[in-house]
């Protein structure tokens, strides 16, 4: 049996994002089943085990996020992309008839992608890729979960919210729950925009890559007589 190997991707692209709707989830449910109840902090008392639940239901539930997100439109099927890439696309459509000898019709921004990139995955030379692919992944499931943060602060804000530390109780102002409903949206928009970003910069490194890679060595076919 492999050894258990867990990736960046698998921190930031579900663990950490699912996380964040392992919250929303919470605080839309204490907003509508338990409106007048105060949390209390004694949550933090709790058994590993329950700890340990929560990091699984998050996983799982960061793969949910990332299947709702990949509904997007990828990057390089993208119309504006398209048109900033269509010289970059020329320059590794050449590259991929040269000096691979590829001549597959590639008419498509996303063909030729997925090609760069099958030739990238041969040299072993993906690290900078799979960065990309990481932070795309991370921003693309970051933003879903923001959008659900907010809308679970946007439902505690029509009842009084209170807390309970060490038998005191403390209301929290209307005003903060606001503040962090702000918060929440506009680390939402910024999530977005930081996912399409780093989709066109994904796009643009493997084509790049293509374009300036040398031409592979041939295979020595010189045969030697005894």
């Amino acid at each position: 049996m492999q050894s258990l190997r867990i990736t960046l991707y698998e921190i930031f692209g579900y663990f950490a994002p699912g996380l964040i709707g392992v919250a929303a989830f919470a605080i839309g449910i204490w907003a509508i089943y338990l409106p007048a109840a105060p949390l209390s902090a004694d949550v933090i008392k709790l058994r590993p085990v329950f700890f340990f639940l929560i990091a699984f239901v998050a996983y799982i539930l960061g793969h949910f996020l990332q299947a709702v997100g990949n509904l997007h439109r990828r990057a390089e099927k993208r119309k504006k992309l398209c048109r900033d890439c269509q010289s970059l696309q020329e320059t590794a459509r050449e590259a991929l008839k040269s000096k691979y000898q590829i001549t597959t019709m590639c008419e498509n921004l996303s063909d030729v992608t997925a090609l760069a990139f099958a030739i990238m995955s041969q040299t072993g030379k993906t690290d900078a890729y799979e960065v990309f692919v990481y932070r795309e992944g991370f921003y693309r499931a970051g933003y879903l979960s923001f959008v659900m943060l907010a809308f679970s602060f946007l439902l505690r804000t029509i009842h009084a919210a209170s807390i309970e530390v060490r038998a005191a109780t403390f209301v929290l102002p209307k005003s903060l729950l606001v503040i962090c409903f702000l918060f929440c949206t506009a680390s939402s928009i910024f999530f977005f925009l930081r996912f399409r970003r780093f989709g066109e910069y994904r796009v643009k490194h493997v084509l790049g890559v293509l374009s300036i890679s040398p031409d592979p060595k041939p295979k020595d076919t010189d045969t030697h007589k005894d």
